[in-house]
Order: structure tokens, then sequence, then C-alpha cells
């Protein structure tokens, strides 16, 4: 158990850590630091005392909301509070790792949609904007920079279609972003308490995870419902026509709802292999005793060429095959 002086020691910590992070909006990048930080103090509070927590999550959640200083933020603080309280309740209990993590991307992206449906649609709307504007700030640099009117024609079509696919695969975003924000802050609550004694369970360490083998078969149907919802109407006539043998208004939509659900899977999946196959260079790495500072400098690397990411997703899908560290079944998470 923690002693009455250690409690002490967390508790003076949580309260400069909250006070750090009432400083951040004031900022440059102060409220992307927030947002990604926001659940670790509510997680630790609630791993130390989980009942009483609650309500001290709840008014710690207005006291944030206040200090972003929009009243939308409000509803937003309070989602990510109870969601983190509900993982720090969890860790202090010794669930799996996997439970937790799950519950809490479960409940955090239920939340946060629920939020963008009500509340925050002005944040989304806001969003939107913004990546329209860079793309047509983009486009008027380039146009300026003389670029002759082929590229920019075929710049401005892969803007759009980027855009579109962006607005499609936001459900896939918000999942993405809540699993690194619930992930992140466990892991990092985990090892805070841990330096300071407090012991958390950790029934597997990163280097061991694996995606189950069975979901390859997610992967694939996501890669059929993209293909059938994009080359079947490209193949068919004209909706309408005589010879059409797509007759109705109702299945292009039920075909454009299909591309919609495989390209939301497809981008889940392929965030999952990418992190699988940074797990896979970070095993080898570790088991070649690079130093520290080399990794680092690979990982940029890799991160900064984008065909290095694709090969480090196909690693990662290749392990089901393969299974390059040994990892047995039963470990999987």
């Amino acid at each position: 158990m923690v002693g009455k002086r250690k409690i002490a020691h967390y508790l003076t910590a949580l309260t400069l850590a909250v006070l750090f992070l009432f400083s951040l909006p004031h900022i440059s990048f102060g409220k992307e630091i927030v947002f990604f930080l926001l659940p670790l103090p509510f997680i630790i509070l609630a791993v130390l005392a989980p009942y009483p927590s609650l309500g001290i999550n709840i008014l710690l959640g207005l006291a944030l909301s206040v200090c972003v200083g929009k009243k939308v933020a409000l509803g937003f603080v309070l989602v990510v509070s109870l969601f983190s309280w509900v993982v720090g309740w969890l860790m202090h209990y010794s669930f799996r790792t996997s439970t937790i993590i799950l519950i809490g991307i479960i409940l955090g992206t239920l939340g946060t949609g629920l939020f963008f449906m009500t509340a925050g649609h002005g944040y989304l709307f806001e969003w939107r904007e913004n990546f329209d504007q860079a793309a047509v700030d983009s486009f008027s640099y380039y146009k300026e920079q003389g670029v002759k009117e082929e590229k920019l024609a075929l710049l401005h079509k892969t803007m759009n279609q980027l855009s579109g696919i962006i607005r499609k695969s936001f459900p896939a975003i918000i999942v993405i972003t809540t699993t690194a924000l619930v992930s992140f802050n466990y892991f990092l609550a985990g090892r805070l308490l841990a330096n300071l004694g407090y012991r958390a369970r950790l029934i597997l360490s990163v280097s061991q995870w694996r995606i189950p083998d069975r979901f390859i078969w997610v992967f694939i149907a996501a890669f059929f419902s993209i293909w059938i919802g994009r080359a079947i109407p490209g193949m068919a006539t004209p909706v309408g026509s005589a010879a059409s043998p797509v007759n109705s208004a109702a299945t292009p939509m039920a075909l454009d709802f299909l591309y919609r659900i495989g390209l939301n899977l497809m981008i889940l999946m392929l965030a999952a292999y990418l992190v699988q196959g940074f797990i896979l260079v970070n095993f080898f790495l570790k088991k070649w005793n690079w130093p520290v500072f080399l990794r680092v400098l690979l990982y940029l690397l890799l991160v900064l060429q984008p065909l290095f990411l694709i090969a480090i997703i196909l690693w990662g899908i290749f392990e089901v095959w393969f299974n390059f560290r040994k990892v047995k079944a039963n470990r999987e998470v």
C-alpha cells in the first residue's frame, strides 16, 4: 500500500500538473498539449482515490473548461474526465491492460462522438473550414510559383479527393485519436505511479503486443468494401438508363455507405498495423542493442519517409503469418 507521505507527494505533484495545464492554453501549441495530457491528472486521481475522485474530476473538468475559455469546451472536458475516471478506477482494481484500454477507447469514442454530434458541431465545422482554407492556400502558392496548368489541375483534383476522404473517414480519425489518447495516458500514468511506489498491473510489455490474427479478415473485408463501393458504380452505365444494372437511387447510396464503412475500417486497420510494425522495429532494435540516440534518429527517418511507413505497415501485416518475434497466440492483447 502507499503511505500517507507518498499520497501527499502525489497530490502535490498533481496540483502542480493541474496548474501547469491551466497555463498551457496561453502559450503556443498549449491547447494541443492540454488536449493530449488532459486525461492524466484525472486517471491518477481515480487510481489513488477511486470514489472521492469522481466528484473531484468533475470539478477539475469544470475548472479546465473555464481555463480554455469556450463554453462548448465544457462538454468535451467533462467527457474526458469521466472516461479517464473509469480508466483510473479499472487500474485501481488491477484489471487487465487490454480490458482497461479497450473500455477507455469505447467510452472515449462514444463520448467524443456524442460531443461532436451535439455541442461540438461548431468545432467540426471549423476544422473542415481550416482544412479547406489550407488546401486553397497551398494551391495559390503553387500557382504563384509558376507551376504548369496540367500539374495545377492534378494538384486540385488530388486535394479534392483528399478532402473527400478525410470528411468520410472522420469516425476513424476519432477512434485513432481516442486510442492514442487513452493508451498514452494509461501507460504514462502507470509509469509515474510505479516510480512513486504505486504498483500498477501491466500484464504485457509493449514489445510483446500484437494484433489478433483474426483481424486480418477485417482488413480484407475493408479492402473489398472499398473496391465494391467504388468499382461497381464506375463499371455501371448511368443510373436510370434502361441498360443500367443500377436502376434506383438507393443502390448508389448503399454503395457509398459500403465505401464509407470500408474506408474507415481500412484506416483503422492500417493504423493498427503501423503501430505493430513500429513495435517490431523497436523489438529488434532492442534485441540488437542499438543506442537510444540511433533509435530516435531511425524513428524520425521512418516517420518522414512515406515509403518507409508503407514498408512498416506491410511488415506489421506479415507478422500475422510469419510471427517474427515468436510471440505465442495466447500473448495477444
